[in-house]
């Protein structure tokens, strides 16, 4: 499992220039929280002590990383599924990412924030 996880990242790392930081660390995240869930799953079933999966304090840091309040919550209070609910709402958020790139919104974004802070620079500077 590692090993396959590790050729999908370096695959999708080529593409790293092109997908910008945040959509990068989503993808890292995600990364991270399926094989830390899968290490835990094999470590338990290896010690004969399975634990649920949100449980692990590793995970449950990732979580309020990239999940609101609201979000982990809803996820951490099913009985059933609630890992799937986690990876498909990271999805999600993956993908959303990758609209605002490919629309432009993202570039747009960064675009207003550059030029609302070089004027904020130039307003500085004429009053010096």
């Amino acid at each position: 499992m590692k090993k396959k996880i590790l050729q999908i990242k370096e695959n999708v790392e080529k593409s790293r220039p092109f997908l910008g930081e945040h959509l990068w660390s989503l993808f890292v995240i995600y990364t991270i929280l399926v094989g830390r869930v899968s290490y835990s799953l094999i470590e338990g079933r290896n010690k004969n002590d399975i634990k649920s999966w949100h449980k692990d304090e590793h995970i449950q840091s990732i979580l309020k990383e990239i999940y609101n309040d609201k979000e982990r919550e809803s996820i951490i209070s099913r009985k059933i599924g609630s890992f799937e609910i986690a990876t498909k709402l990271l999805e999600q958020k993956i993908l959303f990412e990758m609209l605002k790139i490919i629309s432009g919104e993202s570039a747009a974004e960064s675009d207003f924030s550059n030029a609302k802070r070089f004027h904020e620079l130039i307003k500085i500077k004429i009053k010096d």
